[in-house]
């Protein structure tokens, strides 16, 4: 079982998965590897690091997080994708104006999605699930209305 992925410091990967993998803490030696563009994260609940460093494309899904603060300071972050039901806070994202894409779908948990109005680089966005259901019948929330109205193309159900 992988605990430690300190042995791709400096790997010349450009797309990594760890998948099912209870045991796995920090990410933080991935930052040594220049070319990783694309990290996804399923199903890995001790994760509590990402890597700052080259990252554009982030999948999260089975981490154990309530917030987005692990996430502060990654600057080159474009893609957000998470299925994370019980995330409650993405402030965090307001100080990633980078993003293009960020996927809150399966964020069953979380209310306030109104730090995606921070975000100007922002094109795509998929709400909550609740939040896209009330939009599907016509009723969407304050923040679907300000982002589409801005240009941003918000998936439904």
């Amino acid at each position: 079982m992988l605990v430690d992925p300190g042995g791709l410091a400096g790997a010349p990967v450009e797309d990594l998965t760890f998948s099912q993998l209870p045991g796995l803490g920090s990410l933080r030696t991935l930052e040594d590897c220049p070319d990783l563009r694309k990290l996804v994260i399923e199903d890995c609940p001790r994760v509590a690091d990402i890597p700052a460093g080259p990252v554009v494309d982030l999948n999260l899904k089975g981490v154990d997080w309530r917030d987005l603060s692990p996430l502060a300071g990654h600057e080159n972050l474009r893609v957000l994708r998470l299925w994370m039901p019980e995330l409650k806070d993405i402030g965090a994202l307001s100080g990633l104006p980078g993003l293009t894409d960020v996927h809150l779908h399966e964020c069953r948990a979380l209310e306030d999605v109104s730090p995606l109005l921070d975000l100007p680089s922002l094109a795509k966005a998929a709400l909550p699930h609740g939040m896209a259901w009330e939009a599907y019948h016509g009723r969407p929330v304050p923040v679907h209305t300000a982002l589409t109205e801005r240009g941003v193309t918000v998936s439904g159900i």
